[in-house]
């Protein structure tokens, strides 16, 4: 039926109060998913990304990683992650209000296009009130579905949010600019959420034919009259495929290893695959249970075990086909149905999820509408109680599923249960288990992936990881190599190759693997903190500054990385800069005996030993069994005159360390200097017992003996230290004194 020509009015009260109500029933709905952590898709489209850290920053915000994450090649998603970034960093809960806000704004776009549509067509003479209720309802069945839950608590699947909201706007706007009143910009405005919707994710691809069918169907009367009419605004609509053409062609021509041809799943297999997952998609939309986050990537490879779901589909095509021609606006639900779904659901391989309920985000509003206007034809008395009650339920069910999301472990738990094939499941239940310190669990979970697909690398990446967490370093090390044998460019398993690396020993192999993964993944920050810590372990610190500041750069709370870069400073000659990043360091984790002790040793070596007390003392508070901080508060104790103080931390020491003979020549030294020489020398006879070659010991000896009179004893001792150190004047000079004492006539 052609829409009629009167202008459209602006939201009446009705309009406004049913809007309201849509609103609060999406937050009730949601509101429990506000802590839900980040997990699965995720971690690479937010936490792993660089380009969202500084929002301002266009160029990068607007360039999106190109690694097969879920903002690749959608530069509006990646902005609003950014924009994320600046109010909360990796805190959840802005990003989860802002997926709630923007299913909120969707599903009022779909109640102003419902309600303009049927006001303006097929509800001629029929009172507002009635016309707001039916697209009120499905608008309101649409938002709050369980099949939804997905789409919105799932962070990274804002893409289906935002290209939702764009392509219902692309319609709106439309609808506005055919009314008589500043058509011009709403038709401008049309384009703008098109070009908006085509940033945001692919299946956008669809809108403008689905524009012109709307036109034709409820607008126009046919497809000529249409082209007539606005040929300009379709020339401008399709334009924007050119933009998201653009779009594909710079990330790649593809989503990396997500998606694409070529990635080891055939066309063919893939279609079959989309049969089953399409009647999948049909039942959960009468019957959202149970619903499943992850599917896995099983595809299937011959026609005849989804035969019975492929007839059933070509049959529901031919029927929209036959419907387009006889009942048009039915056959504009089943193409709107279709042609939403056929970028992800059709014959171009998404080899990462092969099936996925998001997808369903959009084309479920034709199933609400045909249900709702189903109810409101055949049982108008009762469609109030009936659809009230169908909404309740659906907020219900869709609240209790959310609860599976209130933690990672419990989500891929459900999963699992849901599909115990699932190799990728059984991996990331496992990873649950491994962050929660269950590493027996973890295994179990491990190698229960790996028996169902022993070939999965990110598996075997994560199993290398236990491996390494038991002490099974040999293992881990033929594990991660057999993981880059399958995907040569993880670098995630090339980092880990690394540690493993260190661990065993192998130093110089471990930088080449952090030196390679850097090349593979730029922006990953393990990477470039690992390889800036095998850096400062080779001695190059400029370039281990260089990498450490580039991961602080990309993650500024990564604290091994500022650990690494402090530790290059300090090392490398740059003190004075080492020592704000150590602050730093201590008041992410003020527990750190090792920061608080290399602090410590930067206001030692800039001559600011009474700084340096406090913390060689709160470092031997933390770790008391650690003998060389006791060593360092020593001497800072020594520089500082409280050499009582001192003697007593180099005891301490050596009882820990009996057989550390630098700590016991130091000993002897402030002996000597508390003028306490019988203790001094037998310090140094300890030392020389040891190493007999210890220049410095027969110098201090030789010194402690002359003070005590022994001067037979002490020449011979300083002899040895002149001997074994040449140039150490002292010890000449102490020599000449004594010898011309001992040659001097005595007095009678």
């Amino acid at each position: 039926m052609v829409l009629s020509a009167p202008s459209l009015r602006g939201p009446s009260r009705l309009g406004v109060v049913a809007g309201l109500l849509l609103v609060l029933a999406v937050v009730v709905a949601y509101l429990n998913t506000l802590s839900s952590p980040f997990f699965f898709d995720d971690l690479s489209a937010i936490d792993e990304n660089p380009t969202i850290r500084q929002w301002w920053r266009l160029d990068q915000v607007l360039s999106p990683p190109s690694d097969g994450s879920a903002v690749t090649g959608r530069p509006l998603l990646n902005f609003t992650f950014a924009v994320n970034y600046a109010i909360s960093g990796r805190s959840p809960v802005s990003y989860h209000l802002g997926n709630i806000a923007l299913h909120s704004g969707a599903a009022l776009m779909l109640f102003w296009v419902v309600g303009l549509t049927l006001v303006r067509g097929l509800s001629t003479g029929v009172p507002e009130r009635q016309t707001t209720f039916t697209a009120f309802f499905i608008a309101l069945l649409w938002a709050v579905h369980p099949l939804q839950t997905e789409s919105v608590t799932c962070v990274a699947q804002r893409t289906e949010l935002l290209v939702g909201f764009f392509y219902l706007l692309t319609l709106y706007c439309f609808l506005r600019s055919t009314e008589g009143k500043h058509p011009v910009g709403w038709s401008v405005a049309s384009v703008g959420a098109c070009f908006m919707g085509m940033a945001s994710k692919e299946v956008m691809v669809s809108a403008p034919l689905v524009v012109f069918l709307f036109d034709r169907t409820f607008v126009s009367g046919g497809f000529s009259q249409a082209w007539r009419r606005r040929r300009g605004y379709y020339v401008a609509l399709g334009s924007t495929w050119l933009f998201l053409f653009a779009l594909v062609a710079g990330a790649g021509g593809s989503r990396g290893s997500a998606a694409g041809f070529g990635l080891g799943v055939s066309a063919w297999s893939y279609l079959l695959k989309q049969c089953e997952a399409i009647v999948l998609y049909l039942r959960l939309s009468l019957w959202p249970h149970p619903l499943v986050v992850d599917y896995g990537t099983d595809v299937v490879h011959r026609l005849l075990p989804v035969l019975p779901q492929a007839c059933l589909l070509v049959t529901l095509f031919g029927a929209t086909l036959l419907a387009l021609w006889k009942r048009p606006w039915l056959g504009f639900l089943g193409i709107w149905f279709f042609a939403i779904l056929s970028p992800s659901s059709s014959f171009i391989p998404l080899v990462s999820q092969t099936m996925a309920e998001h997808r369903m985000y959009l084309p479920l509003a034709a199933l609400t509408t045909l249900g709702v206007l189903g109810i409101r034809i055949f049982l108008p008395r009762g469609s109030l109680m009936i659809l009230s009650a169908v909404a309740v339920g659906f907020v219900v069910l869709s609240i209790w599923r959310n609860r599976d999301y209130r933690t990672d472990l419990s989500i891929w738990e459900v999963t699992v249960a849901q599909r115990p094939g699932n190799g990728r499941a059984q991996s990331n239940l496992a990873d649950a288990y491994k962050a929660r310190g269950l590493l027996r669990e973890a295994a179990t979970g491990y190698a229960q992936a790996l028996r169902l697909d022993p070939n999965q690398p990110e598996t075997l990446n994560n199993w290398g990881l236990v491996l390494l967490d038991q002490g099974r370093t040999a293992e881990a090390v033929v594990t991660f190599e057999r993981t880059l044998v399958l995907k040569p460019n993880f670098a995630d398993a090339m980092t880990n190759l690394g540690n493993a690396m260190t661990k065993a020993g192998r130093a110089d192999e471990a930088l080449r693997w952090f030196e390679g993964a850097v090349r593979a993944k730029p922006h990953l920050v393990p990477a470039l903190s690992n390889l800036a810590g095998a850096l400062v372990q080779a001695g190059r610190y400029p370039e281990a500054m260089v990498h450490a500041k580039r991961a602080l750069e990309l993650k500024p709370d990564y604290v091994l990385a500022r650990s690494n870069l402090a530790v290059a400073l300090l090392r490398g000659g740059r003190t004075a800069e080492a020592v704000p990043q150590y602050e730093i360091l201590i008041k992410a984790q003020p527990g750190d005996g090792s920061a608080h002790n290399n602090l410590g040793s930067a206001y030692y070596i800039l001559e600011r030993a009474q700084e340096a007390i406090p913390h060689y003392e709160q470092a031997v508070t933390l770790d008391p069994q650690n003998g060389s901080f006791r060593n360092n508060l020593a001497g800072a104790l020594f520089r500082v005159g409280r050499k009582e103080a001192a003697v007593e931390q180099y005891r301490a020491s050596l009882r820990l360390a009996p057989e550390d003979l630098e700590t016991r020549a130091n000993l002897a030294l402030v002996l000597a200097q508390l003028d306490r020489p019988h203790e001094a020398v037998v310090e140094y006879e300890g030392v020389l017992s040891r190493d007999p070659n210890h220049g410095m010991a027969h110098f201090g000896l030789g010194q402690s003996l002359y003070a005590l009179q022994r001067r037979t004893e002490a020449m011979e001792h300083l002899a040895t230290a002149v001997r074994l150190l040449p140039a150490f004047e002292p010890a000449r000079a102490l020599f000449d004194r004594v010898r011309e004492a001992e040659s001097a006539p005595r007095k009678p």
